[in-house]
């Protein structure tokens, strides 16, 4: 009943399996866990809707699409790989961040991952092509 509180009536997992495993087996239950696990198991639980009003009939379904576009928040976030600029002068490096930005966008769907919008992949990969110059 307190705004920004959650309850302390809680098992605590870091476990996402553990997590679904637990709110499957309990009509009533909620639970938190990465949208890869609810895409991949949306015949065993279900995502709430969010609003960002006060109007219900605003709320926004979880989707690939509403995760990418932002709408779906506070409990959608990006995922980010930070490498340190001294780091991209090893070859090693420079190939890994190349061939995440690139190849390896095509195994992002594949493991239910949302990928990135082609504007935000396009700033990443002129962020990166800078940063190797």
């Amino acid at each position: 009943g307190k705004e920004d509180a959650i309850t302390e009536n809680y098992s605590p997992s870091a476990d996402d399996n553990v997590i679904l495993t637990g709110i499957a087996g309990d009509r009533y239950s909620m639970g938190f866990l990465g949208c890869a696990y609810y895409f991949l198991n949306r015949e065993k639980v279900r995502a709430l809707k969010i609003s960002p009003t006060e109007n219900v009939a605003d709320a926004v379904e979880l989707t690939p699409e509403t995760v990418q576009s932002g709408s779906y928040t506070p409990l959608s976030r990006p995922l980010f790989i930070y490498v340190r600029e001294s780091s991209l002068k090893r070859q090693e490096v420079e190939d890994f961040v190349r061939y995440t930005l690139n190849e390896g966008q095509s195994r992002v769907e594949s493991v239910n991952y949302v990928p990135l919008s082609d504007a935000d992949l396009a700033v990443s990969r002129e962020a990166f092509e800078a940063a190797v110059k």
